[in-house]
């Protein structure tokens, strides 16, 4: 009986090498395994015993088995997933090479097979050459060569970076960018930037990979984000050693330049409307007596929207609300002009604005006794700045018109920010109510009572922030270990029109953290330029395992103290240079820095009847 082998092994195809797996047999084995098989094959005829063909044949299949089984196709089974990030182990030119030809083929070696398609677009060529260039990989997508139709300049340093987001097969990407250089004069430029880019809403170590685009400030024009950067790199991610966030721009020449880091969400390479943007606290400079400098970059969202009116409304309690673009200067509000006429009669109508709201910064209301239900009014508006300190766009106006019927509702408690914190209210925290209509104070009186787990009468004192927003604060500090019980009499409480609130039970219960277990916070807040003068510094004292923050103003440099609650704590803070309350970001037209934020570094621990002395945090 012939033993029938040749179909199988004339019949198999071998795998390309790009799918075996790399603990293959070595091709020698492999080649020996099938020349036996293939002589057993070709000699079975010349047997005369059945018996000896049936023990050739067997040894034949189990050879070719043995070669199937060392050449199967897919990664090996078992053993821990691959999460080494790709390196660069050498490049031609070499790093810091020098006298470089300018007609140069760049050629890249990485520590394992790239994906090609992360490669390009993340490769980033300081200063750029005109064109895309040609790519040729080769040993297995591990080494690539770049060779650009323009000729390299004469007498320049080249950067070339590989971004943060160029992957191995596995998806492994680099732990930072990688950036070498090589010159065609006579020398290595010698600058050098580092820095940190931070999301300021989430803190140190959040932030997501970031492109950073450095000018050359004596060569660019105030729109310099529209063209091409002189330089370029990425922040890196979080490694074992490193925080997020961190940056090199090395091999620099002398000069100052202006820094810009985005989060490229569209990969195209610049900054769009709606992406994270940050400019730096100051700008780098570098000299031949200073050659490195270091930033801090924090990011807010980039905004291509003027400071301009965007909607108005009749409220139902006869006002007006106006909507802006950006939140409104909480400072300097009261010199917007607002004029509003009656479309019938072309009268012009008297009107008071009310100051934004800290819930809803960017909306303003507008009372008048003058309004009339059924009627139309156009509202032209002018005068105010945004947060930022930018002017409000000309023309802002709109037209608005009241329903038929006139205002018979009373007054109600729209928020107050009891329900979320009734554990988190420190001994001196007032109590903060927001109205969702002007109230007339003056018949308020004393609306609000507190009292203790007893029943008893707890001194404070109420304080109208504005028409809508009432504060209620202890005279001394709330009583320790008790249930504090918050109740507004709602029959004191009247809109403008005389309407009273409607009759329901206002009231909230807390209670407070008790002073025996609190600690205190004191330190110095230091600013490194002494040019900037005294100025308010805003901090914020956040909680690590809760919600409670605590937000405190002081005079900067100078001293802070505040009264926590037992546990971990961080401080942030910022200069609020122009005084309105809100962290300016930065404006990239006109061109203007950021005021100066910090977070300290050191998570700082509260310990109950405890002092923790000596904290600087450095601006």
């Amino acid at each position: 009986m012939p033993c029938r082998i040749s179909c199988s092994c004339q019949d198999r195809t071998p795998d390309p090498p790009h799918r075996l797996s790399r603990f293959h047999c070595p091709n020698r084995i492999i080649g020996i395994a099938w020349r036996v098989a293939w002589w057993i094959a070709r000699g079975w005829n010349r047997l005369t015993s059945p018996l000896r063909t049936a023990r050739y044949c067997l040894i034949a299949g189990l050879l070719v088995a043995v070669c199937d089984g060392c050449a199967q196709k897919g990664r090996p089974v078992g053993g821990p997933p691959d999460t080494t990030p790709p390196e660069v182990v050498a490049s031609i030119p070499a790093a810091g090479a020098t006298r470089v030809s300018r007609e140069a083929l760049v050629t890249i070696q990485f520590s394992e097979p790239i994906d090609r398609t992360t490669f390009l677009p993340n490769l980033f060529v300081s200063p750029p050459i005109g064109g895309s260039p040609e790519v040729k990989w080769s040993k297995g997508d591990q080494v690539v060569g770049l060779r650009w139709a323009d000729s390299l300049r004469p007498d320049a340093t080249y950067r070339m970076t590989i971004g943060a987001s160029v992957h191995d097969r596995h998806k492994n990407g680099f732990a930072k960018a990688h950036t070498f250089a090589f010159s065609t004069g006579l020398q290595i430029d010698p600058g050098h930037i580092a820095g940190r880019v931070t999301a300021a809403d989430q803190g140190i170590g959040s932030a997501p990979t970031f492109n950073v685009h450095a000018y050359d400030a004596a060569q660019v024009s105030d729109t310099f984000w529209l063209i091409e950067p002189d330089y370029v790199t990425q922040t890196g991610r979080v490694t074992e050693t490193e925080i997020a966030g961190w940056f090199d721009l090395p091999y620099l020449k002398t000069g100052r330049y202006l820094l810009l880091a985005f989060a490229d969400k569209n990969r195209n390479d610049r900054l769009d409307a709606g992406e994270p943007f940050g400019l730096p606290l100051h700008d780098p400079l570098i000299t031949e007596a200073a050659p490195s400098d270091t930033v801090a970059v924090f990011t807010a969202v980039f905004d291509t929207v003027g400071f301009c009116l965007t909607d108005c409304a009749a409220t139902p309690w006869g006002g007006l609300s106006l909507v802006f673009s950006q939140p409104v200067d909480t400072i300097d509000w009261g010199t917007g002009v607002f004029l509003v006429v009656d479309t019938a009669t072309a009268d012009t109508v008297g009107v008071s604005a009310l100051r934004p709201a800290f819930r809803r910064p960017s909306m303003l209301a507008l009372r008048s006794t003058g309004f009339v239900a059924g009627q139309s009014y156009q509202i032209i508006v002018s005068g105010l700045r945004d947060h930022r300190g930018r002017a409000l766009c000309p023309d802002a106006s709109c037209r608005v018109s009241f329903g038929p019927v006139a205002d018979t509702i009373g007054p109600k408690v729209d928020w107050t920010h009891l329900p979320g914190m009734r554990k988190g209210v420190t001994p001196h925290d007032p109590v903060v109510l927001q109205f969702d209509e002007p109230v007339d104070t003056a018949r308020a009186g004393m609306a609000l009572t507190a009292t203790d787990t007893a029943g008893a009468i707890i001194p404070a004192q109420m304080y109208w922030d504005d028409e809508l927003t009432l504060r209620f604060t202890p005279d001394q500090a709330w009583p320790e270990k008790m249930t504090v019980r918050v109740e507004l009499d709602s029959t004191r409480v009247y809109d403008l029109a005389g309407n009273r609130a409607p009759t329901q039970s206002f009231s909230w219960s807390f209670t407070p953290i008790a002073g025996s277990d609190m600690g205190s916070l004191e330190g110095r807040i230091a600013i490194g330029d002494p040019a900037a003068g005294t100025t308010t510094c805003r901090l914020t004292a956040r909680q690590l395992e809760g919600t409670l923050a605590v937000t405190r103003m002081f005079a900067a440099p100078g001293g802070f103290a505040f009264d926590l609650p037992e546990g971990r704590w961080t401080l942030a803070g910022y200069l609020d240079i122009n005084g309105d309350g809100h962290w300016f970001p930065g404006s990239l037209d006109p061109y203007a820095h950021p005021e100066p934020r910090t977070i300290h570094g050191d998570t700082l621990l509260v310990r109950s009847r405890f002092t923790l002395e000596d904290i600087t945090v450095r601006f």
